[in-house]
C-alpha cells in the first residue's frame, strides 16, 4: 500500500513535471515511500488483531508491538536521511525542513494512534499528513 500512495504523492507529480533531475527524484521518492510506510504502520496496527483473525500475514501482524515500534522508528529515521540527502542534491533548507513537518506531526500521533480508532484520526490526519508537505511546499514557494 505504501508504494501505491508513494506513486500517487510522489512520484505521479514529479513525471507530470518533468523537469526534476534524476537524483533529486529518486531520493525524494524513496523518503517519501519510508514516510508513507510509517504511515502504513499505523493503518496496520490499528487493524491488526482483525488481520490476524483473517489470516492476513504481514510484519504487523507476525512482530510484537515493540517489533512494530522499531520498525517505525527505522522508517522515519531512514525518511530523514534520505530527507536531508536532498540538500546535497541542490534542495533549499526550506524545502526539506518543509518536508520535516509531516514527519514530526507523526512521530507526536504515534502512541496516540496506536490506542485510539477514530476514522477522523486516520482518514483526515494520517492521510492528510500525506499531501501536508506538498501543500506547505505550494504555499511557501507560491507566495
Amino acid at each position: 500500500m505504501a508504494m501505491a500512495w508513494t506513486y500517487v504523492t510522489a512520484v505521479l507529480p514529479i513525471l507530470i513535471e518533468g523537469n526534476i533531475a534524476t537524483e533529486k527524484a529518486i531520493l525524494f521518492c524513496a523518503g517519501q515511500f519510508f514516510f508513507i510506510y510509517a504511515i502504513c504502520i499505523l493503518f496496520d496496527f490499528r487493524d491488526r488483531e482483525y488481520d490476524k483473525a483473517e489470516g492476513i500475514r504481514s510484519m504487523i501482524t507476525f512482530f510484537n508491538e515493540r517489533s512494530i515500534d522499531i520498525l517505525f522508528i527505522i522508517s522515519i529515521i531512514v525518511f530523514f536521511v534520505l530527507s536531508l540527502l536532498l540538500k546535497q542534491a541542490g534542495i533549499p533548507w526550506m524545502n526539506i525542513i518543509i518536508l520535516f513537518i509531516p514527519a514530526f506531526l507523526l512521530i507526536g500521533l504515534y502512541k496516540y494512534g496506536k490506542k485510539n480508532s477514530s476514522d477522523y484520526l486516520y482518514y483526515f490526519v494520517l492521510d492528510g499528513l500525506m499531501m501536508l508537505s506538498g501543500l506547505l511546499l505550494w504555499l511557501v514557494n507560491r507566495f
